[in-house]
């Protein structure tokens, strides 16, 4: 992927790799679940999967116009304007957030840059950003925001909806650079030699985000389907184990135990740790009999020069944290890789199969 069309990506099938939490050990790795899953998880049929998502194959002019405005947005420089705010301007705000009417300190932003209509807004920052147009100087707006359910991330705001004000301190303007010729052949890592090539560009990277934004609300409408009738206990043993590991490590580097680590860092008791890490196991433990289920269920198999392929493509997304692909392989295990290329691909098969909603029929 062109590195500056990529700032219209963001979506990546690394369903067990992140590097936000805790690495499955090699020691542990083994076949994903070697016995009968239909005592644990009962699956919806995944033959036309009815759910709302943008045609894949249908790129209109004007989202490449907006997919080059976005990519153009990192090379504008920014004047202070008097009057209000636009759609692509900069807007320095301090931002406060509220729960009920406690201010929580530690998500306090002075100084803050919200560039209005800026396709890698942060999920606060998008709905902050959706009242500031129309507004100037000296002005405070509103928003509110609901964090996702997910306590093994987001600790007790999981699912908890905060009151974020912001206090507009400046509008500035943008100055974003003619894209002409001369410009996209400077771009750097790319061969572009006309505006032309930067359009088709740009249009195969809206493309393929579509295409991935299919993928996963199918997913999304899958999941919602799909029943857990039991957790086994091994997986959960496994993942709650080396969930707590991850972090004792943590407390060992900075010469604490684990209980005073937590209450440190984390203003956490261990008995709420301990809860969460059910909780992350539970997540983990649930998608990977899902993944694995339906994986079974379509017949699923890969074959040698799609491992290849498929390891390829995930190490150019995490290349930057690795010196080489062996680094890469030998950091996550041949068994891990294998296994998400093998949901993967069932993924993006029961995806090509779904149905496409509009929003009001859905």
């Amino acid at each position: 992927m062109k590195k500056a069309i990529a700032l219209l990506m963001g979506f990546a099938f690394l369903f067990l790799l992140s590097a936000d939490e805790p690495p499955v050990p090699e020691t542990k790795q083994r076949d994903w679940y070697p016995y009968d899953l239909s005592e644990y998880v009962a699956l919806p049929d995944w033959h036309g999967i009815p759910a709302v998502f943008d045609d894949p194959d249908v790129c209109s002019e004007e989202e490449i116009d907006e997919g080059i405005r976005q990519v153009m947005l990192s090379y504008a420089t920014f004047d202070l304007k008097e009057g209000a705010a636009e759609l692509y301007d900069a807007v320095h705000c301090d931002v406060f957030v509220y729960f009920g009417d406690t201010l929580l300190e530690d998500q306090t932003q002075n100084d803050h840059e919200i560039v209005l209509g800026e396709g890698s807004l942060s999920d606060m920052d998008r709905a902050l950003a959706e009242h500031m147009i129309g507004l100037s100087a000296g002005d405070v707006c509103s928003a509110d925001y609901t964090y996702p359910d997910s306590s093994y991330y987001y600790g007790e705001m999981a699912g908890k909806t905060v009151r974020m004000a912001a206090e507009i301190h400046g509008v500035y303007a943008p100055d974003i650079p003619p894209c002409d010729d001369s410009f996209v052949k400077e771009l750097p890592e790319h061969d572009f030699k006309t505006v032309a090539d930067f359009r088709e560009a740009i249009r195969q990277d809206i493309l393929d985000q579509k295409a991935e934004s299919r993928v996963y609300a199918v997913w999304r409408t899958f999941l919602a389907g799909a029943r857990v009738l039991n957790f086994p206990d091994f997986e959960m043993r496994r993942y709650m184990e080396d969930y707590m590991a991850y972090y004792n490590d943590y407390a060992r580097e900075y010469e604490l135990d684990l209980d005073a680590f937590l209450q440190e860092y984390f203003n956490a008791t261990r008995e709420e740790f301990e809860t969460q890490a059910r909780e992350f196991a539970q997540d983990r433990v649930k998608n990977e009999m899902i993944f694995t289920q339906l994986s079974r269920e379509m017949g699923t198999v890969l074959s040698e020069e799609e491992y290849r392929a498929g390891i390829q493509a995930y190490y150019e997304k995490e290349k930057v944290q690795f010196e080489t692909l062996e680094e890469y392989v030998a950091h996550y295990g041949e068994t891990v890789l294998r296994q998400n290329l093998i949901w993967d691909k069932s993924l993006r098969k029961m995806a090509q199969q779904a149905v496409r909603l509009e929003p009001d029929a859905a």
